[in-house]
């Protein structure tokens, strides 16, 4: 999906901005850090070149991919895909030394509203590592419910935002 066709989505303390083909520093550092990496599925590019296939493969693809901006910096990003008619998973990563400061949680909540409001959505799912304690605390604190183990090593979670609504 083109950037132009992802709107900038604000709370009071961040913008997540439709990644571009200039954040290529930043995604490599993030697809490079192992404690990012530490509970994910994924290859690790070797080199910011892989770093820009990728990011050519997001804006190619159809989902919304953002990077979350706090004080002007990319922290993480957060995205939605595998998108049905009805349903969307919520994907999201953010740098080590920006988490446990609320960050992520206020960017899911802005991301569940949108959901919501504007693709106008019934459920958003999640998946998990079952040993990433602070992604489970994070589903659960924003009344996503626990599905079934998707496999040996991840959780599936729901939100049904008609049953749930938007509070949040």
């Amino acid at each position: 999906m083109e950037p132009s066709q992802i709107p900038t989505l604000k709370t009071g303390r961040l913008f997540l901005r439709p990644l571009s083909k200039t954040d290529i520093e930043f995604i490599y550092k993030i697809r490079t850090d192992p404690n990012v990496n530490q509970f994910l599925d994924r290859s690790i590019p070797s080199q910011p070149q892989e770093a820009a296939k990728f990011i050519n493969s997001i804006i190619e693809g159809n989902l919304y991919y953002w990077c979350i901006m706090y004080r002007q910096k990319a922290v993480g990003t957060i995205c939605l895909w595998n998108m049905q008619e009805d349903e969307v998973e919520v994907g999201y990563e953010l740098l080590p030394e920006f988490q446990h400061r609320g960050i992520m949680h206020e960017a899911l909540q802005r991301l569940i509203n949108f959901c919501s409001d504007t693709l106008q959505l019934k459920n958003v799912k999640a998946s998990t590592h079952r040993n990433n304690q602070p992604s489970i605390n994070l589903l659960l604190r924003n009344r996503f419910t626990f599905k079934e183990d998707d496999d040996d090593d991840f959780q599936c979670f729901e939100l049904n935002l008609l049953e749930q609504g938007t509070g949040l």
